[in-house]
């Protein structure tokens, strides 16, 4: 029997099918998500891939494709709960495959408009961070005022900045309290608590995990300096 058709070379396709779904869903890549369905709808027709297994992945896929809607839930996108492991919910194969499709490009489209709608968002969320950083802000709270997925939010924002919100919201604290070390006479727990932190003590772990040496010690060396 050849190689393709035993059992080790079926599991071996089906890994290799589900890392190029998993990339091409993550990465919204919309030609290597149609070429790898496509091969997997020939490899079943060819009987080189089981149909259980496709039907696998198209429930899969379905998952993903609510995941990626934001939170508005599907606001101008239908995306219909077919049971995507029971064949006898279609007339034919084709049948199936089609509507599937149709959501995939559905979903997609409608995701990449309202990104294009929410990068101003995302410019207005960074403004909101600086201006505000000495309070006790989160992104769950950020997300409800700009009315957004604090999921999204969070992809849009790690995106624009290279970091996520919480680490840029600490980058802000910290160079704040480096400035006020430099230039005042507080003390450290007065800083932290100008900079936001609640407790002292978590200030100065992050202090030092950050810049490498504690509040006191980089107060001192820039007296030196």
């Amino acid at each position: 029997m050849p190689e393709a058709d035993t059992a080790d070379g079926r599991l071996d396709r089906e890994e290799k099918y589900l890392e190029q779904i998993k990339r091409a869903m993550t990465d919204r890549n919309h030609t290597l998500l149609r070429e790898t369905y496509d091969s997997m709808t020939e490899a079943v027709k060819n009987r080189r891939l089981n149909l259980i297994f496709l039907q696998e992945i198209s429930y899969r896929i379905y998952y993903m494709l609510m995941d990626l809607i934001p939170g508005d839930r599907g606001e101008g996108v239908c995306l219909e709960a077919l049971d995507w492991r029971n064949q006898t919910c279609f007339n034919r194969f084709e049948d199936w495959s089609r509507l599937l499709w149709e959501q995939i490009e559905g979903v997609f489209s409608h995701v990449e408009g309202q990104e294009e709608r929410n990068q101003g968002i995302t410019v207005k969320v960074i403004a909101y961070a600086r201006q505000h950083f000495r309070e006790p802000i989160t992104l769950k709270e950020v997300a409800e005022r700009f009315f957004i997925s604090s999921s999204y939010l969070g992809r849009s924002f790690q995106k624009a900045t290279g970091v996520p919100f919480k680490q840029y919201v600490n980058e802000l604290r910290i160079e704040e309290a480096k400035r006020l070390l430099r230039q005042t006479d507080r003390l450290i727990y007065e800083i932290a608590e100008e900079t936001g932190f609640a407790e002292s003590k978590y200030f100065i772990a992050r202090f030092t995990a950050m810049v490498g040496m504690s509040p006191m010690e980089y107060r001192k060396m820039s007296e030196k300096g």
